[in-house]
């Protein structure tokens, strides 16, 4: 009887993330708070500040044009990371697909203008979001903590469906 007990209890028990998708889950809410913390803050100078010389006003806002597709996607990830439906692992990988080309194109447009001398500082090298990306994207598809959690990796319906095919 105990035993019947306890294994409805552990059906009945929501599954709880942990390990590297809680890590993944907090380094994406940081990077999302800290991303508002600068666009405000930058904002704020602009506005109260009275920055006076225009390029300086030019040079905030491109520190805020490069803060914003992280920014927003790490929220967009962070509220997804919740949903375990076997979707997820998919969705989120869209949405680091998303989030690094973002990075890309606003990489290209502002080291563009720094080299047409319109932005008087480089803007960040590429390559730290290329090691987030293909390091998540990697955890995505091999975890067993993903399997377990969603259950499903990255592109494993598909796997299924190219098999079954076959």
């Amino acid at each position: 009887m105990d035993s019947l007990v306890n294994e409805d209890a552990e059906e009945s028990t929501p599954k709880f993330y942990g390990g590297w998708i809680k890590f993944f889950r907090i380094f994406n809410f940081l990077y999302w708070v800290a991303g508002v913390v600068i666009t405000i803050s930058v904002i704020g100078i602009a506005l109260f500040f009275d920055v006076e010389p225009e390029q300086s006003l030019i040079d905030l806002t491109a520190i805020t044009i490069e803060m914003l597709p992280g920014t927003i996607m790490s929220f967009v990830i962070w509220k997804s990371i919740l949903v375990c439906d076997p979707g997820t692992p998919n969705k989120i990988r869209f949405l680091l697909d998303v989030e690094f080309t973002l990075n890309v194109l606003t990489f290209m447009a502002l080291f563009f203008a720094f080299k047409e001398g319109y932005v008087s500082d480089k803007p960040n090298p590429i390559f730290f979001s290329l090691i987030y990306y293909f390091i998540w994207i990697s955890y995505l598809k091999r975890s067993k903590r993903v399997l377990s959690l969603y259950g499903s990796n990255t592109f494993k319906k598909q796997n299924i469906n190219q098999d079954e095919k076959a």
